[in-house]
């Protein structure tokens, strides 16, 4: 059975069951085990499980998260052993995935977080030589289904934890790597990002699709650490940052994102610059006008040091400049 990566379709659904099977016999849970990691082995295994999934949608979610493991293996340890062709045949196959409506709306999170992470490993492996028109395709499947927008910010947030994210220790090798990713997307690929951002917002922030508005919220917050401050420094971005503090779903992520904005590492005439445009003491009233007394969060502790000491912050930035301009 391990050996036969190109066997019957439910081979697989079968081994998987052995798997999570606790009752199972020993020895077939140990057999099952066996055939999930040869295919998971097997040079073939990253497109049998890729067709499986994009193809047999009667299986098992547990199956096809198997079927995952498999191509996720395969983009961190093998991409670079797959042809042209391969590459482009992978690639296909998981974007016919998202052209189906129901792809996305039907898988569990879990699902849909795993492919997220596929799709940011592939991202690693192939921007921007390979595939620089990456955002461009995950965006063009927008229409399908407002579900694949949930899954873009899925994709975005996968490759800031993979780019960007300093929680996890790594390699000088991959440090490099990350900045070279890094310094490719603040070419190429930012400014389309975040004017994907601003469509996200005007197109669901008033709707009951809100929820899209806030995860994109959530999403920009993490990248405006790392990005041209430039490009959310905008009359047009802080003006959805303002507006978003009426909504009750929305403010906690507009919180988010102006403290990401306040917090940013910056040369000192631009911060004091920053600062002034960004005004302090209006969008902290609004905030605390906004919201009854108990149900004020952390977030609003928190957003109040912010202000207190960026504006501490200010005052040294501002005695500094002008001792220099004396």
């Amino acid at each position: 059975m391990a050996g036969d990566v190109g066997g019957a379709c439910d081979e697989l659904e079968q081994a998987v069951l052995l798997c999570h099977d606790p009752t199972a016999a020993e020895a077939l849970r140990h057999h099952a085990h066996q055939y999930c990691e040869q295919l998971k082995q097997s040079a073939e295994g990253w497109l049998y499980c890729t067709e499986r999934f994009v193809q047999a949608a009667a299986y098992r979610d547990e199956t096809r998260f198997m079927c995952l493991q498999v191509i996720e293996f395969a983009v961190r340890n093998r991409h670079d052993q797959l042809d042209p062709q391969q590459v482009l045949k992978l690639r296909e196959l998981l974007l016919s995935w998202l052209r189906v409506p129901t792809s996305v709306q039907a898988s569990p999170p879990f699902i849909k977080n795993k492919m997220a992470l596929i799709f940011g490993l592939l991202f690693v492996a192939e921007f921007p030589a390979a595939w620089p028109t990456f955002f461009i395709d995950l965006k063009a499947v927008w229409d399908v289904s407002p579900h694949n927008i949930d899954f873009y910010l899925r994709v975005l947030m996968a490759i800031d934890v993979e780019v960007v994210d300093r929680d996890f220790l790594r390699s000088a090798l991959v440090l490099e790597r990350n900045s070279r990713l890094k310094d490719a997307m603040r070419e190429l690929a930012l400014p389309f990002i975040v004017n994907s951002w601003h469509d996200i917002f005007t197109a669901f922030a008033a709707t009951p699709l809100c929820a899209l508005a806030a995860d994109c919220l959530g999403v920009a917050a993490s990248y405006i650490s790392w990005i041209d401050i430039s490009l959310v420094a905008t009359e047009q971005f802080l003006t959805h940052l303002f507006v978003f503090m009426s909504s009750d779903s929305l403010r906690e992520g507009a919180v988010d994102c102006f403290i990401a904005l306040v917090s940013k590492g910056m040369d000192p005439v631009a911060k004091i610059e920053l600062l002034d445009s960004l005004n302090l003491i209006g969008f902290l009233q609004t905030y605390v006008s906004r919201r009854q007394p108990r149900n004020r969060s952390m977030r609003a502790t928190q957003l109040c040091g912010v202000c207190v000491w960026r504006g501490y912050e200010c005052m040294c930035l501002w005695c500094g400049r002008h001792r220099f301009l004396m």
